[in-house]
């Protein structure tokens, strides 16, 4: 694993060309047929972690700031340190077309795995 002064001296990848959802489909095809039981490093296939970070980032969109209890008005700060995020490509899908560990690189420093 990279510390994070390399991960920041590494030069940017040029930008993929084509279409995005093909990109993605590829690459969560290819991620399939890996080991079931194993992670792949999100860097090797930044389409499927371009998803999945939109995933990650409209869930926690959703967390409330405040919540009501018992008549009183509470804060909330949460940080989700770990995930289990499924992406289904229909809603009646049977199976995910990507699943991933995923969660704040605040709190682990390293980019999620699927």
């Amino acid at each position: 694993m990279m510390g994070k002064a390399a991960q920041r001296k590494r030069a940017p990848k040029p930008a993929p060309t084509g279409d995005v959802h093909t990109r993605i489909a590829t690459e969560a095809k290819a991620v399939q047929a890996a080991a079931k039981a194993g992670f792949q490093d999100a860097e090797k296939t930044p389409a499927l972690q371009a998803l999945l970070e939109s995933a990650t980032n409209a869930f926690t969109a959703h967390i409330p700031s405040t919540f009501e209890h018992e008549g009183r008005t509470y804060y909330l700060r949460v940080c989700i340190g770990v995930a289990r995020v499924m992406v289904f490509e229909t809603p009646t899908a049977p199976q995910p077309m990507t699943r991933a560990l995923t969660g704040s690189s605040e709190e682990f420093g390293h980019l999620p795995y699927h």
